[in-house]
C-alpha cells in the first residue's frame, strides 16, 4: 500500500512540475505569436547568407600533415605558434592564411614565406576565420589537416609524435588533448601515453576543429560556414559523425590561449547572438546533406548541443527576438523539402522554445 501511495505522489508531482514549467511557455508563445513583428527582426534573420559551399580538393596528398592556420591580429603570439609546429620535414606542410591582418604579423609571416614546406596566403580582404580555413584547405596537399588558431601552440615535439601516430595508427580523426590557459600563466601539457577508440557520440570527443588530425577527405562534400561565428559547429555532428575512425590520445597537446577578446568571451554581441540561428541552420542543413544517420545518440547530442548554445548564446536578444528566431526555424523546417530528418527536427525545436523561453524568464 505505502508503495503504491509514493508512486501516486511522485505521479503528482511530476505532473505539477510539467504544468508549472509549460504554462508560462504556453502564455509566452501566445504572446509570441500575437505581439511578433518583422521589423523587430528582418535585419537579424539573413537567411540568404547560409551557403554550403563545394571546397575544390587537390586529388593526390604529397605529404601527410597540412598544418592550417588562420591570421589575424596575432603579431604578439604569432612567433610562438610557428616555433612550435615548425619542423624541416617534407612530410609536413604549413598553410598560412593572412586574413588582411591589421598588425604586423605580416613581418613574422615573411620571414618563413621562402621556406620549402611553408605556404603563405594573403587575402586582399578580410573573409573570417571559416573562410580562411577552407582557403587552407583547398591549398593543403596532406593526407591529415590540423587546423590552429594563431596565438595557440603545441606540446614539445607534438609534430614528431602526430607522425608516428599516423604512420603507427589507421584513423579518419585523432583529437589530442586540448588544455586552456591564460597569457601570463605557464602552460604544463598533461601529456600520458594512452590511446583510444570513441564513437563521435562520446563525451571524450570535443566539438573544437583545432588540435585534431582530420583526414582530408573529409572535406570532400562539407566546408566551414562562411561570414558567421561558431563556425566549428560542423566538426562534432558533420566531419566525425562522417569519419570511420576515431582515436584520442594525451600522446600530444595544444595549449588553447584564452582571450577576453575573442568570440566566445563576446557571444552577448548582437552579431554573434544572430549568427547562432545562422550556424544551427547551416549545420541542419549540412547533416542532411551528407546523410547522417541520426540514430537515438546522435539524436541527444543534437538535440543538446544546439539547446545549450541557444540558451547561452542569446542573451542580449529579447524573448521577442529569440522567439522569432525559433518561428523562423520551425517555419523553415516546414517549407523546405530537402530536409528530410523534419520530424525529430521539429520535435526538438520546439523543446527548444520552451527551454529558452524558461531561461529568459529567469535571466
Amino acid at each position: 500500500m505505502n508503495k503504491i501511495i509514493k508512486y501516486c505522489i511522485v505521479k503528482v508531482l511530476r505532473f505539477s512540475i510539467k504544468l508549472i514549467l509549460f504554462f508560462p511557455c504556453f502564455i509566452l508563445d501566445l504572446l509570441f505569436k500575437i505581439y511578433n513583428s518583422k521589423s523587430n527582426y528582418i535585419e537579424l534573420l539573413n537567411v540568404d547568407e547560409i551557403n554550403l559551399e563545394k571546397l575544390d580538393l587537390k586529388s593526390k596528398s604529397s605529404c601527410l600533415i597540412s598544418f592550417i592556420i588562420p591570421v589575424y591580429n596575432t603579431e604578439e603570439y604569432l612567433e610562438d605558434c610557428i616555433k612550435s609546429i615548425y619542423i624541416d620535414n617534407p612530410s609536413v606542410e604549413y598553410i598560412f592564411v593572412n586574413d588582411k591582418s591589421p598588425d604586423k604579423s605580416y613581418i613574422i609571416l615573411d620571414k618563413y614565406k621562402g621556406m620549402a614546406n611553408v605556404k603563405v596566403i594573403n587575402n586582399l580582404e578580410n573573409v573570417g576565420l571559416g573562410a580562411s580555413r577552407n582557403l587552407g584547405i583547398m591549398q593543403a596537399s596532406g593526407e591529415y589537416v590540423y587546423f590552429m588558431d594563431s596565438d595557440d601552440f603545441v606540446s614539445d615535439n607534438a609534430v614528431d609524435t602526430m607522425l608516428s601516430i599516423i604512420k603507427k595508427y589507421e584513423f579518419d580523426v585523432c583529437q589530442g588533448l586540448v588544455e586552456r590557459f591564460y597569457t601570463g600563466t605557464k602552460f604544463r601539457p598533461s601529456l600520458g601515453n594512452k590511446i583510444y577508440e570513441h564513437d563521435y557520440c562520446n563525451d571524450s570527443v570535443e566539438g573544437y576543429a583545432c588540435g585534431k588530425l582530420i583526414k582530408r577527405d573529409l572535406f570532400l562534400d562539407i566546408s566551414f560556414p562562411i561570414g558567421i561565428a561558431f563556425e566549428d559547429i560542423i566538426v562534432k555532428q558533420v566531419l566525425l559523425a562522417k569519419a570511420s575512425k576515431i582515436i584520442v590520445t594525451n600522446f600530444f597537446s595544444y595549449a588553447y590561449r584564452e582571450n577576453l577578446n575573442s568570440i566566445s568571451f563576446n557571444f552577448s554581441k548582437g552579431k554573434s547572438s544572430s549568427d547562432q540561428y545562422k550556424s544551427i541552420r547551416f549545420l541542419l542543413l549540412c547533416v542532411d546533406k551528407c546523410n547522417i544517420e541520426m540514430h537515438e545518440n546522435a539524436f541527444k547530442l543534437l538535440s543538446r548541443e544546439c539547446t545549450r548554445m541557444l540558451i547561452n548564446r542569446t542573451r542580449c536578444l529579447s524573448i521577442n527576438q529569440v522567439g522569432c528566431l525559433i518561428d523562423q526555424l520551425l517555419l523553415d523546417s516546414l517549407v523546405d523539402t530537402s530536409l528530410t530528418y523534419q520530424p525529430w527536427y521539429i520535435s526538438f525545436l520546439y523543446k527548444f522554445k520552451f527551454i529558452i523561453v524558461l531561461r529568459l524568464i529567469f535571466r
